[in-house]
């Protein structure tokens, strides 16, 4: 259905040194249109020069370029090491794009990049010249920097949905107006690397990994060993540093001091994890779920795809084919099941010809989790109680006697104070049996999370509660009662 729309001319200027940022500045804008477009009734036109400047003579390349754009309602700047060429009226053509907008009162939004700058692309004088620009913009108004791509991704998606909010929103037709909540991402975009730390570092015993650089190798490890990157490499080095600046960026951890050894997660990143553990699985036919959990344990992750006249066609994945030679109804089913996991992003097309795909982060922790929904079904299909340590049995059983099903910990100079039903768990008798209860209950806490037998109820920087949940309750009883009976026998 047709139906007419404002139009926002956006227009997207830099030097020649930003191209991902540039491409990342119209996929936001072409995201934010499909999300709000048909309710707002306002659509984001990308500007650039590449599609929308044609050749013409008589007047300067940028006084031309200036009359084929026009003043757009919205400038989008970003800088990284270059300002750019001088125009004959101006240090460069961002800049006089930039002048030119604020000088019309229109809306300007500017970033630097932080990221690093290798040395053989260093130009002294853009660099000079790029840093007076910016003490410039410090006293015309504010900008944003950036320490890397996902980094700009991130806030640039945050800051547009801000601008239209803030300034654009009168456009909209008076029956949509009412309409200020712009749909965005709430979890945003990490690499692998990224995802891997952070969701182990959740998942530790308090919430630390350990950064050790060496001569020759760096070992990257959660205190409690759940986690343990070794490489030699230096670009796997690299990559890994990188994921570390990624996560502080977005302070979703933060250093424990200045040598930069100690990292712990921060409020915001335990809610980051909670938002990807409560994210709805993709709902997958049977044989989906069944190729994904066997590819998790192929030692590569791969599913091969193949087709020739003697063998037909052929998808494996672990030394095991899914498919009855033959059999044109299998075939389909299958290659369905494929599909779907491609289209899921469970899986990825490695070589780009359709005939190898590998697991996606987001596949491996779908997977894991469905071994584990697996495990906890028996043969005829009734649940099987979880097999609990004998720690996580008695904090839970113990937890369900509280009045509120709460449990209390408080951390003090990294000790785990953990209180319920009015006793106190940890054994502060001295500094030794203090960190070593402290730990074991740490344990004890992260297994009862993990099957969900409890639940966070409030987080705060040293304090975190915890509640018990339904499924903690009715498996709490069952103990007990085992208890109970165990105590009749031995009688």
């Amino acid at each position: 259905m047709s139906y007419f729309a404002t139009v926002i001319n956006v227009m997207i200027a830099s030097p020649g040194d930003v191209q991902k940022e540039r491409e990342i500045i119209q996929d936001v804008i072409h995201k934010w249109n499909a999300a709000n477009t048909k309710t707002l009734k306002l659509v984001l036109m990308p500007i650039t020069w590449e599609l929308s400047a044609f050749p013409e003579m008589g007047d300067r390349a940028q006084a031309i370029l200036n009359k084929q754009l026009g003043d757009c309602d919205l400038l989008v700047a970003v800088f990284h090491s270059r300002l750019g060429t001088p125009t004959g009226n101006s240090q460069s053509g961002t800049v006089e794009e930039i002048n030119r907008h604020i000088q019309a009162k229109k809306a300007v939004m500017i970033y630097f990049s932080g990221a690093d700058i290798p040395p053989e692309h260093i130009e002294s004088d853009q660099w000079t010249a790029l840093q007076e620009f910016k003490k410039t913009c410090q006293k015309r108004g504010l900008y944003n920097e950036y320490r890397s791509i996902e980094d700009f991704r991130g806030i640039f998606s945050h800051q547009l949905t801000q601008q239209i909010n803030s300034n654009f929103l009168h456009l909209a037709p008076k029956e949509s107006k009412g309409l200020s909540q712009v749909i965005e991402d709430p979890t945003p975009q990490l690499s692998d690397e990224a995802y891997t730390l952070i969701i182990a570092t959740a998942n530790s015993t308090n919430g630390q990994f350990l950064r050790k650089p060496h001569i020759n190798r760096n070992i990257i490890m959660t205190t409690d060993r759940g986690l343990i990157v070794e490489t030699k490499d230096h670009r796997e080095t690299a990559q890994w540093d990188a994921a570390i600046e990624e996560l502080e960026s977005r302070d979703l951890i933060r250093a424990q001091s200045d040598k930069r050894v100690a990292f712990k997660i921060t409020d915001k990143g335990n809610k980051f994890v909670g938002k990807l553990n409560n994210k709805q699985q993709p709902q997958l036919s049977n044989e989906a779920r069944s190729l994904l959990v066997e590819a998790a344990q192929d030692p590569q992750g791969k599913i091969t795809f193949t087709h020739d006249m003697r063998e037909g066609t052929q998808i494996k994945t672990n030394n095991k084919d899914f498919i009855k030679t033959g059999d044109s109804r299998d075939k389909a089913k299958w290659t369905a099941a494929l599909e779907e996991l491609l289209e899921s992003k469970l899986i990825e097309d490695a070589g780009g010809k359709g005939e190898v795909f590998r697991l996606t982060n987001a596949g491996y922790n779908l997977a894991n989790q469905l071994i584990q929904d697996n495990n906890l079904l028996s043969q005829s299909g009734k649940k099987q109680e979880p097999q609990l340590s004998d720690g996580a049995r008695i904090l839970l059983i113990e937890a369900s006697n509280d009045t509120h099903g709460i449990i209390q910990c408080n951390e003090r100079d990294g000790i785990a104070i953990v209180d319920t039903n009015n006793k106190l768990l940890t054994d502060t008798k001295n500094q030794k049996s203090a960190v070593q209860s402290s730990a074991k209950l740490q344990v004890s806490i992260n297994e009862l999370l993990k099957l969900g037998l409890i639940e966070i109820y409030f987080n705060d920087k040293n304090v975190k509660t915890y509640r018990v949940t339904s499924a903690g309750y009715e498996l709490a009883d069952k103990l007990a009662k085992n208890n109970e009976a165990e105590a009749g026998q031995a009688k």
